[in-house]
């Protein structure tokens, strides 16, 4: 099995294991770099890449369920369309990646750098998000439906679109994480009746 850089189609690795997650999981325990590695569509469900370097790499539509990435660098990987429900990514580095679409059903992404990672339409029901950083990422259209955003920094998050009509799944936002977000923002429209309402569907007890 064989390890691709995607853009150059150099040779990354190589190995005698005849699944892509054998080979990845031979490729770590080595030097070689993987920088850029084509894992599109990848069957990596349950792996063990935890402390892993993949930057810029490309896991479009790659099965991660179950697997671990703790403390995995990620920065600006295209994750687009990725399930990762249940994945761990505590204290992952995922700054500038693509999750579009992605799924992170129940994921661990506690003390995760999401920072201007793009979000829109994730999927991201029942994570769990305390202390991670997602300034400056894309949320437009995410489900956040039961998920855990305790201490998370939202600050310039584009949750614009969100407070209408998504936080209505189920999920209660923090008052602290809340007034960090309605701070870094400037230009919000606090005459815009509709904004406001759903906004206040976040409050505790529906902001009596």
């Amino acid at each position: 099995m064989k390890i691709i850089n995607r853009v150059t189609s150099e040779l990354l690795f190589e190995s005698k294991h005849k699944t892509i997650k054998g080979c990845l999981s031979a490729a770590l325990k080595t030097d070689a770099g993987l920088r850029d590695a084509n894992l599109r569509g990848a069957d990596l469900t349950g792996a063990d890449l935890r402390g892993a370097v993949l930057r810029d790499a490309d896991l479009t539509g790659a099965d991660l369920r179950g697997a671990v990435l703790r403390d995995a660098d990620l920065t600006g990987a295209d994750l687009t369309g990725a399930d990762l429900t249940g994945a761990d990514l505590g204290d992952a580095d995922l700054r500038d990646a693509g999750l579009g679409g992605a799924v992170l059903g129940d994921a661990d992404l506690r003390g995760a750098d999401l920072t201007g990672a793009d979000l829109r339409g994730a999927d991201l029901g029942g994570a769990v998000l305390r202390g991670a950083d997602l300034t400056g990422a894309g949320l437009g259209g995410a489900v956040l439906g039961d998920a855990v955003l305790g201490d998370a920094d939202l600050r310039d998050a584009g949750l614009r679109k969100m407070c209408i009509g998504i936080f209505v799944s189920g999920m209660k936002i923090e008052l602290s994480v809340l007034i960090k977000w309605l701070l870094s923002h400037e230009n919000i429209d606090y005459q815009d009746g509709e904004f406001v309402e759903s906004v206040k569907k976040l409050l505790p007890e529906g902001g009596k």
